[in-house]
């Protein structure tokens, strides 16, 4: 028995040491330095060498609002690519999809432009129609109002309808053509 147990704690010795010299082993390999091979045959002069070409992304800076981890409205920026028209609507669905973030969804309609004003629709089963307070409400509709009339200088005011109707929601009611904010 005796014989035993130390032939066991020989080999468990001996599987360690193995483990150790194997661990080595990988760690040298990762000093290797590798040589990519050319896909492309030799060039012929100095005029046929390929060089890398690469077009930058051309970017933009939009400033927008949104609601913070406090619900509450906050001017934030972002960074978007220059192939990206920015339109009313790109923004107002850009601005609705941020407050989810935050799990407030926002039931967007519909966004259209009529003689300098933007008008933004909602659908009645979400927010900021239904199921929000006041405050959360008015916070939402700063965030997006907001954020068009600082980004298109061609829209001088904001009107909000529900389903295409006057605005009335749990906590407030527009008419119809009611500019909630303009410049």
């Amino acid at each position: 028995m005796k014989r035993t147990g130390r032939i066991l704690r020989m080999l468990t010795a001996v599987c360690m040491l193995c483990a150790v010299v194997a661990c080595g082993k990988a760690n040298e390999d990762e000093d290797l330095e590798f040589t990519p091979i050319p896909t492309s045959g030799p060039s012929q002069g100095a005029d046929n060498v390929p060089g890398a070409s690469y077009t930058p992304l051309q970017t933009k800076k939009i400033t927008y609002y949104t609601l913070s981890e406090n619900l509450e409205n906050e001017e934030t920026t972002a960074v978007l690519s220059e192939s990206i028209e920015l339109t009313p609507e790109y923004l107002v669905r850009y601005v609705v999809g941020t407050m989810e973030d935050v799990a407030v969804e926002v039931g967007l309609d519909s966004v259209t432009l009529e003689e300098g004003r933007v008008i933004v629709s909602f659908t009645s089963g979400k927010a900021p129609v239904c199921g929000v307070n006041a405050k959360l409400e008015e916070e939402i509709l700063d965030a997006i109002a907001q954020s068009i009339l600082e980004n298109f200088s061609e829209y001088t005011s904001v009107i909000y309808r529900v389903e295409g109707a006057a605005y009335s929601s749990e906590n407030r009611s527009f008419e119809l053509n009611y500019v909630y904010l303009g410049n």
